[in-house]
């Protein structure tokens, strides 16, 4: 019983139906905590709009461009990193503007807060400051002219490429370690737990 019991868990788990997340979360609230970063020779970082919103198709499935309209019409943010006149990577943010938000059905935001979410570079670009550079550039963004509280950014806790790009830019340590648990896409439990991170810098 107990081992029909455990392969249906992971049944379950493989096929999405349940789904356990466990996020790192940082933050960033001054403009001052910022760092420039220096990145592969030529990279641009520009604006995502309805008239360049297409060019993820330069490294990324035709599914992405209808979701990237749909959060160009939500009013998210959103930048591409551009080498050698082709799309290497993006990087979006959801501003919360009023009340309560919540963004990719788990991660909570209070008015004036924002997250940086769905962020991906070329994979045989990785390692070269891209991701760090598209961060650096939507913090200095939110923070200057949106003029947003608090920036967020969460990953999980043993994305150890993700973790070093965050630390680049100068996201303040974690402030805790989040647990969310869905269902069919439900929220049934969230919890972030500050003690996980005693000990730690």
């Amino acid at each position: 019983m107990t081992v029909t019991l455990k392969l249906l868990t992971n049944l379950f788990l493989s096929s999405r139906i349940i789904r356990v997340r466990k996020q790192l979360i940082f933050h960033m609230n001054d403009i001052n905590d910022l760092t420039e970063i220096k990145a592969i020779n030529g990279l641009e970082i520009r604006p995502i709009t309805p008239e360049n919103v297409e060019s993820v198709r330069d490294f990324r499935d035709e599914m992405y461009v209808q979701k990237f309209r749909m959060l160009l019409k939500n009013s998210q943010i959103g930048v591409y990193a551009w080498l050698n006149s082709k799309v290497v990577g993006h990087a979006w943010a959801k501003v919360c503007t009023h009340g309560k938000c919540r963004l990719n059905g788990y991660f909570d935001l209070s008015a004036n807060e924002t997250a940086i979410h769905t962020c991906n570079v070329k994979s045989e670009l990785r390692g070269k400051n891209i991701y760090p550079a598209m961060l650096s550039a939507l913090c200095r963004h939110l923070l200057c002219e949106v003029s947003v509280s608090r920036v967020l950014i969460d990953t999980a806790e043993d994305n150890a490429a993700s973790l070093r790009g965050i630390a680049k830019v100068g996201f303040w340590a974690p402030k805790g370690l989040g647990v969310y648990i869905q269902v069919f896409g439900h929220l049934v439990h969230s919890s972030v737990n500050n003690h996980h991170l005693n000990g730690q810098d």
